[in-house]
């Protein structure tokens, strides 16, 4: 029998990547214990095994997941994911965290800070940009987490809706078939705004192989049987609100909002999330009454923090060059935390140069919110010690971090 390694007095918990059957499945169980108590644990872990022998598109085992450890038993767990976010002309490297958890015994013994600092650690290590979560309130903020984007939510009043007299669509469950078609709609809906990703059509079509994407998918065709737009909607208690759905045509649009309607007959309101701007919402408003919003809590939901500061930095280059467009040439330094980086800024152009022009002092916490257009920079600058930006420099960040509406689509959950 091998020797069982116990963690020294003062010494931290021993985080690394599963390595048998025994602790992948141990991994697992523990994730759906915490979060999905109700289901066959014994039933989803043989899925999870076969997905692993699968090989889904976003796995990488030495990054699947990773896992605490106590006296060599699994005590806490996450999974990590590697995906491009779409951010205008930029696709920043970004590695996704879920399924955080520690079992209730070791809870306030330095596990999950175990855990959220082995994610910075890898983070940094392998150069990538940024982290993302989706996470309660009061802890992934001591780890350099911040909000950086909340959904727009759109409620629709059924008893207002002018629904056409000949529908022109039908609606139907979706199957694996259909993933070039949805992959099509989500580019076309979806791919300029900050929060989408790059997305291959193996990992929509892996997404369609598991039972409750079908049962929650919908999707809208035209006579001739050409896929015009989805919705996923949400179940059981929260069959009333759809958290993404994509169109190509109002009739798609309307008839998606006729299945929903159909599917919750008991519902005066539907609540549907869109992005401000998008052409589904401007359909929706054409035909119904809206009372659009956003639910904000201040420190849970996605959050965000810079991985390796430098890769960042070289990855929000064509952001930035854009956003300067033909201005005329200037200098900038940006220094965060203890890093300085020089930006030199002209016509359709922004590279790194020594550090010289006027400094601005980020928080990394500040910046990553700046970065998603979550907050105004005019909003850090009333805080020192989120930002201080020296004569020149303020007019600069106004240019180079706007405010935005970013929305993460609920299929890049994870």
């Amino acid at each position: 029998m091998a020797e069982t390694k116990r963690r020294a007095p003062g010494e931290p918990p021993e985080v690394r990547s599963p390595q048998t059957d025994a602790e992948w499945d141990a991994s697992e169980a523990l994730m759906l214990r915490e979060f999905y108590p109700n289901v066959d644990i014994e039933q989803r872990l043989a899925a999870a095994r076969q997905r692993r022998a699968a090989a889904s598109p976003a796995h990488r085992p030495d990054w699947a997941s990773r896992a605490a450890f106590k006296d060599g038993v699994l005590v806490g767990r996450y999974n990590l994911q590697l995906r491009h976010l779409r951010h205008g002309p930029a696709r920043i490297l970004t590695g996704c965290v879920g399924g955080v958890v520690t079992a209730e015994e070791v809870r306030g013994q330095g596990y999950g800070r175990a855990l959220m600092r082995d994610a910075t650690a890898l983070a940094q290590r392998e150069r990538w940009p940024l982290l993302l979560l989706a996470g309660i309130a009061n802890f992934y903020g001591k780890h350099g987490y911040r909000v950086c984007c909340t959904n727009a939510e759109h409620s629709v009043d059924l008893a207002k809706v002018r629904w056409p007299e000949h529908p022109t669509h039908t609606v139907r469950d979706a199957a694996r078939a259909d993933a070039a078609d949805l992959l099509r709609l989500y580019q076309g809906t979806y791919h300029e705004v900050l929060g989408s990703f790059d997305r291959e059509v193996e990992a929509q079509r892996y997404r369609l192989g598991l039972s409750d994407e079908q049962r929650l998918l919908k999707v809208a065709c035209t006579a001739d049987g050409r896929v015009e737009g989805y919705l996923y909607r949400s179940g059981d208690a929260w069959a009333y609100e759809a958290h993404e759905m994509a169109a190509s045509s109002e009739g798609a649009t309307l008839a998606l909002l006729a299945a929903h309607r159909d599917l919750v007959p008991e519902a005066t309101h539907l609540k549907w999330q869109l992005p401000l701007g998008s052409r589904e919402l401007a359909w929706l408003q054409a035909h119904a009454d809206l009372y659009s919003g956003w639910h904000s809590p201040r420190q849970a939901g996605w959050q965000a923090r810079l991985g390796d500061v430098g890769a960042w930095c070289e990855a929000m280059l064509p952001v930035w060059a854009e956003r300067w467009g033909e201005r005329a040439p200037r200098k900038l330094v940006l220094s965060i935390g203890e890093a300085e980086y020089g930006l030199q800024l002209g016509p359709g152009r922004a590279v790194l140069v020594a550090p010289a022009g006027p400094r601005a002092r980020w928080a990394p916490e500040a910046l990553v919110q700046a970065m998603w257009g979550y907050q105004p920079v005019a909003r850090f600058l009333d805080r020192p010690d989120l930002l201080t930006a020296e004569p020149g420099a303020a007019e600069m960040l106004a240019i180079l971090f706007p405010v935005q509406h970013p929305f993460i689509p609920h299929s890049d959950d994870f």
